[in-house]
């Protein structure tokens, strides 16, 4: 079952200001020129050129892994799969699993629809 669209949804990852950006205990390094905002413009211009690049109809995991490659490529820090913990009024209330991390700071929730 293939698609032929690809949705792409962006949460801001705000971890406590006082601790180091980590998720399963790997440190994410700082780019300091990178804004929540510049990442989420750089995430959309990269989806945009690797559907049209792909096109409709591949799986979610396809456009994931080109999209991943594309980070990596542009020296963008990503992590894959990875469990993120949820909090609410800082306390921790379970934990969400995010498709892709962009520099500690941005979650991709990636859905590949009919």
């Amino acid at each position: 079952m293939g698609v032929s669209f690809l949705k792409m949804s962006t949460f801001q990852f705000n971890p406590d200001e006082n601790q180091e950006v980590t998720i399963n205990n790997e440190e994410i390094p700082e780019k300091e020129e990178d804004t929540v905002k510049d990442l989420k413009r750089k995430v959309i211009k990269m989806a945009s050129l690797i559907f049209k690049s792909i096109g409709p109809g591949s799986r979610e995991k396809v456009y994931q892994k080109a999209l991943e490659q594309f980070f990596h490529d542009e020296g963008i820090v990503v992590m894959s799969e990875k469990v993120v913990p949820i909090y609410f009024r800082d306390e921790p209330v379970g934990v969400g699993f995010a498709d892709i991390v962009v520099q500690g700071k941005l979650v991709l929730e990636l859905k590949a629809t009919r």
